[in-house]
């Protein structure tokens, strides 16, 4: 599966590099096509494209013990609850990791397909895959990884991974409300998990020439919202170190009542069976069918938790357009419909 993912990105970033008709991230405009700002870019893209490969990997990791019913087999073993956590967590995040170098792989082949134009690309600065790796292949897939995995580790749930996966990205979504607003760009650098806004806003500020060169450097803004969310979610991962237990769960056994049939009483009946027609239509069946499914739908807990972070996206998406550029604006109908 590694592999797979590795060849997928690789392919998808090949194909960006080498035609314009593939397009990661946006358009690139004057800007070489293997420029360290276009590689750094790419990596950060591709670790949010990959978050629910980094889902996938770290679910199966943190509950594989339990669904297989292993666990109770590890927790007897002489081995220690931190390594066990930690070694768990730090396998999978290095494998998630790998497939993001399918960035690099696919950029440096891009440039000699016979089909490319010399004068669009320019000299490979090791710099810019360097910067792309330690910007945001490593500290996005820790982030996304430590908050997947302290969930499934808990909760043994894959449900409740894949939600905490989507909850990663309601925080992105309410970060690309502020940027528009100069005056709220400091709030759009905290509030983003993948460290798209802080990039963004130095970048507008570089000229052609300079990232040609060079990637955006991991200073200031930038900085800050890496050092912010990587200690974050190195508080998460200690926190459900903690919570975890290292034991196995005490199980309610349920009593069955058996009955004597020698106890029970006949009933005899003279009625006989009558099958209900096949093919014939019921309103009365449709009907209850139809409400039979959709409290089945509503009452459960994936549909639940999908629909209220669903609302929590569209609230923050609805109160951060606030203004735009010193301007006030109000929630007109197609400034609604358009966030909706």
């Amino acid at each position: 599966m590694v592999w797979i993912f590795l060849i997928v990105n690789t392919l998808m970033v090949f194909g960006a590099v080498s035609s314009d008709n593939v397009n990661i991230g946006g358009p690139i405009g004057s800007v070489h096509k293997n420029s360290p700002f276009v590689i750094q870019t790419y990596y950060g893209v591709m670790s949010l494209v990959c978050l629910l490969m980094t889902t996938a990997f770290m679910n199966a990791t943190a509950i594989r013990d339990f669904h297989y019913d292993m666990y109770q087999f590890v927790f007897s073993s002489p081995i220690k609850k931190r390594d066990y956590y930690f070694g768990k967590f730090i396998g999978a995040a290095t494998i998630a990791i790998l497939p993001l170098l399918g960035v690099s792989l696919g950029s440096l082949i891009a440039p000699f397909m016979p089909w490319v134009q010399p004068e669009r690309y320019g000299a490979i600065i090791w710099s810019g895959h360097l910067q792309g790796i330690i910007a945001f292949g490593i500290p996005n897939t820790i982030i996304a990884g430590v908050i997947i995995y302290a969930l499934a580790v808990i909760y043994r749930n894959n449900i409740v991974s894949f939600t905490g996966a989507m909850l990663i990205l309601v925080f992105y979504v309410v970060s690309s409300g502020f940027t528009a607003d100069i005056e709220k760009e400091w709030l759009a650098n905290i509030l983003d998990p993948f460290g798209f806004r802080p990039q963004g806003i130095i970048a507008k500020y570089m000229t052609i020439d300079e990232k040609n060169l060079q990637a955006v450097p991991l200073a200031g803004a930038f900085l800050v919202n890496r050092i912010v969310w990587v200690s974050l979610s190195i508080m998460v991962l200690f926190g459900a170190y903690f919570r975890f237990s290292f034991s196995t769960r005490t199980e309610k056994t349920v009593k069955v009542k058996t009955t004597d049939e020698s106890e029970m009483p006949f009933v005899s009946s003279n009625k006989s069976y009558q099958a209900s027609e096949s093919g014939k239509y019921s309103l009365n069946t449709l009907w209850y069918l139809i409400g039979f499914e959709t409290k089945s739908i509503i009452k459960n807990p994936t549909f639940i938790i999908i629909t209220i972070l669903g609302l929590l996206n569209l609230t923050g998406s609805l109160t951060s357009f606030t203004g735009r550029y010193g301007v006030d604006q109000y929630p007109v109908t197609y400034d609604v419909i358009d966030s909706i």
